[in-house]
C-alpha cells in the first residue's frame, strides 16, 4: 500500500513538471502511418528509468558475488559502473554533456531523500547520549580542516609550486566544499563489522552535521568570492554578518524542521480512517521543508534531518522502515553513476602539484584535528575514544556526493572551476576506493570493539526509564542541566502534543 502510494505521488509529481503551457505545433502526415517513433515526447522519463534500472541491477548483480560485495563499498562500485557507461558512451560517440548532473537537479531532487532517511534513521537516544562529541567533531572540527586547508592551498600557492593565480577567497571556497564526509561508504561498513555504539555514532553524527556545516560554509565563501570578483572590497562589517548569518542560518534551519515535524505529527494523527495519505504526510512535508529552508536561505540539510528525527516517533509504527529506503537507496544509486560519469563528462584541468597536495592536506588535517579533538573530549567523557577508535574515525572520512555537487554547483564564470572539479572527483575517488576498500580489513586487524548485540527485556526497559529519571533529579537538586533532564524534558513535549 505505501509503495503504490509512492508510485502514485511520482507519477503525479512527474505529470505536473513536465505540463507544458504552450500548445505545440505537429506536422500532418500526408498519409495514415501505422507506426510512429515519438522518442522526443518520452526521453526524459525513459532515460531516467533507465538509469535507475542499470544502477539497481549493478547492485544486485554485485551482491550475487559475496567476495566481491564483502570487498568492494557500494559506492565504489557504482562509480565503477559509471564510469564504464561514461567511456562507452563516449567511445559511441555521444555528446559527453548531455549524460552530466546539474546542481539544481542534484540540490533540489536528489539530495533530499538521502539526507531525510540519515535522519529519520538517526538512533536518538546514541546521539543526544553523544551530543557533545558529536558536536565538537562536526561543528569545531569542520571549522578547523575548513581553515587548515584552505590557508595552507593558499600559503603553498604564494610559493608558485601551482603554476597559477588563484585568489584567496577561492581557495577558502574550495577548502569550504572538500572538507565534507560523506557518511554513506563507511557506515554500511560499520554496520556489518557490528562497531560499538560509540564509535558509530561518533562518524555517523559528525559525518551528518559536518554536511550542514560544511554547506553553509560554502554559500558564506560563495558569496564572499562573488563580492571580491566584482569589485567589491569586504570589510569588517561583511564578516560580522557573515558570523551572524552563519548561526542564523543553522538555527533557523533547525527552527523550519521541527515545525514541519510538528505539522507531520499532528497531521498524521488524523489519518486513521484514511491511512492511505500518510505517505503523502509524511515524504511531502519533510520535503517542503527543505525546500522552505532553501527558499528562506537557511541550511536545509539540518532542517530535514531533524524533521525526520522528530517526526519519526510519530510516524513509525504505522510505514514499514524499509519503505523510506526506496527513495534514498536510488537518489544514492544515481548520485555515484553520475559521478563516476563525470570522470568523462567534465571538463577537466589536471594539475598534479595542486591535487596531490590537495589530498595530503585532507588525510593530514583530518587527522590531526581528530586526534586532538579527541583527546579533549576524553578528559570529560565515561568511555573514552581509544587511539584505535580514533583511527577508524579519522580514515573514516571519506568524501562524496555532498562534496561533488557543492563543486558543480560553482558559477561557471569562476575561472578556476575546472581545476576544483577535477581535484574533488580525484580526493573522492582516493578516499572512496582506498580508504573505503582499506577500512573494513583495517578495523578487523585493529580488532575494534564490537557492539553487544542483543534484544531488550522488558526489565531492561524499565532499568533504563528508572535511571534516566534518578539522574535527571540529581541534575535538579545540584541546579544543572544534562543530557537526562534535557531527554525527559523532549519525553513529556513529545507526550502532550500527541
Amino acid at each position: 500500500m505505501f509503495l503504490k502510494t509512492i508510485g502514485n505521488v511520482i507519477v503525479v509529481l512527474i505529470a505536473i513538471s513536465h505540463a507544458v503551457s504552450c500548445e505545440e505545433t505537429a506536422e500532418v502526415p500526408d498519409r495514415y502511418q501505422i507506426a510512429t517513433l515519438d522518442w522526443e515526447k518520452v526521453n526524459i522519463p525513459f532515460v531516467i528509468a533507465i538509469w535507475l534500472l542499470v544502477a539497481s541491477v549493478a547492485k544486485i548483480v554485485f551482491h550475487i558475488w559475496p567476495q566481491v560485495s564483502e570487498m568492494f563499498p557500494d559506492s565504489s562500485l557504482l562509480i565503477a559502473v559509471g564510469l564504464v557507461i561514461g567511456i562507452v558512451l563516449t567511445l559511441c560517440g555521444v555528446d559527453r554533456h548531455k549524460f552530466s548532473l546539474g546542481s539544481e537537479t542534484f540540490f533540489l531532487y536528489l539530495l533530499p531523500p538521502l539526507v531525510f532517511d540519515a535522519g529519520y534513521f538517526l538512533p536518538s537516544r546514541q546521539f543526544f547520549d553523544n551530543l557533545g562529541s558529536v558536536l565538537t567533531l562536526a561543528l569545531i572540527g569542520t571549522i578547523w580542516n575548513f581553515l587548515s586547508v584552505g590557508i595552507s592551498l593558499w600559503a603553498i600557492g604564494l610559493t608558485g609550486v601551482f603554476n597559477i593565480d588563484i585568489p584567496f577567497l577561492h581557495y577558502m571556497l574550495f577548502a569550504s566544499l572538500i572538507v565534507d564526509v560523506d557518511p554513506v561508504a563507511v557506515i554500511v561498513i560499520f554496520e556489518e563489522l557490528q562497531v560499538n555504539v560509540d564509535l558509530h555514532i561518533a562518524v555517523f553524527g559528525e559525518s551528518l552535521l559536518n554536511d550542514g556545516v560544511s554547506v553553509v560554509i560554502y554559500k558564506m565563501m560563495l558569496t564572499y568570492s562573488e563580492m571580491t570578483d566584482s569589485g567589491k572590497t569586504l570589510i569588517v562589517q561583511d564578516y560580522v554578518y557573515g558570523f551572524i548569518s552563519f548561526l542564523l542560518i543553522a538555527i533557523g534551519g533547525l527552527g523550519i524542521g521541527l515545525i514541519y515535524a510538528f505539522i507531520t505529527s499532528y497531521t498524521t494523527k488524523y489519518t486513521d480512517n484514511i491511512p492511505i495519505l500518510i505517505p503523502v504526510f509524511v515524504l511531502g512535508l519533510p520535503f517542503c521543508a527543505y525546500l522552505t529552508c532553501e527558499a528562506f536561505g537557511l541550511s536545509s540539510i539540518i532542517g530535514i534531518v531533524f524533521c525526520g528525527a522528530a517526526m519519526r516517533p510519530y510516524v513509525q509504527e504505522n510505514i514499514p522502515e524499509k519503505a523510506f529506503s526506496v527513495l534514498s537507496i536510488s537518489a544514492e544509486t544515481v548520485i555515484f553513476v553520475f559521478l563516476g560519469l563525470s570522470t568523462v563528462s567534465s571538463d577537466h584541468h589536471w594539475n598534479s602539484a595542486f591535487i596531490i597536495v590537495t589530498v595530503t592536506l585532507c588525510i593530514l588535517y583530518r587527522t590531526l584535528g581528530v586526534t586532538v579533538l579527541c583527546g579533549l573530549l576524553n578528559k570529560r567523557r565515561l568511555n573514552k575514544y581509544s587511539k584505535v577508535d580514533q583511527f577508524i574515525i579519522a580514515y573514516g572520512g571519506l568524501r562524496g556526493a555532498i562534496a561533488y555537487g557543492l563543486v558543480v554547483a560553482l558559477p561557471d564564470t569562476l575561472p578556476t572551476k575546472k581545476l576544483f572539479v577535477t581535484s574533488c572527483i580525484v580526493v573522492i575517488y582516493w578516499t572512496v576506493f582506498l580508504q573505503g576498500l582499506t577500512i573494513r580489513p583495517i578495523a578487523s586487524f585493529l580488532e575494534v570493539e564490537r557492539k553487544k548485540v542483543y534484544k531488550k527485556k522488558m526489565i531492561d526497559h524499565i532499568y533504563e526509564k528508572l535511571i534516566d529519571y534518578t539522574m535527571a533529579g540529581m541534575e535538579d537538586i545540584a541546579g544543572i542541566k544534562g543530557h537526562a533532564s534535557l531527554r525527559i524534558a523532549l519525553v513529556f513535549c513529545l507526550f502532550f502534543t500527541q
